[in-house]
């Protein structure tokens, strides 16, 4: 039952990566990453969780540099769409990092990270 998290997390990614998806639905994808992003912020600086989640992020070639452009995409995109799919978009996002803080499930959240690059990076943003 220990790889259900990483199953789940295996899943996201491809849920994220955008195989088939619209550029809306990718836009979407971004707004929920940056709600993510922000419940990121109540990581501890420095903590353990920090270190693995960055690490991993590492092992592909993704610094935290990678994700600072989410938030500016998201602001653009929520711009063009309805404010309450805004707010659940972002609070989806937000459960999910605080899922994965609880659990302290660095590889989740390197994979979402991953994900929400990857997303980003096939907008063409």
């Amino acid at each position: 039952m220990q790889r259900f998290p990483y199953v789940m997390a295996a899943l996201a990614i491809f849920a994220l990566a955008g195989c088939g998806k619209s550029a809306d639905a990718k836009r979407e994808d971004i707004v929920r990453c940056s709600g993510f992003s922000l419940a990121l912020l109540n990581v501890r600086p420095g903590s353990p969780l920090e270190v693995s989640t960055d690490a991993a992020l590492s092992k592909d070639g993704i610094s935290a540099r990678d994700t600072l452009p989410l938030g500016g995409a998201a602001q653009t995109y929520a711009g063009q769409m309805d404010p309450a799919k805004v707010t659940r978009l972002a609070q989806e996002g937000s459960a999910s990092a605080r899922d994965l803080i609880n659990k302290n499930d660095a590889g989740g959240i390197a994979d979402y990270l991953k994900g929400c690059v990857s997303t980003y990076r096939d907008l063409g943003s």
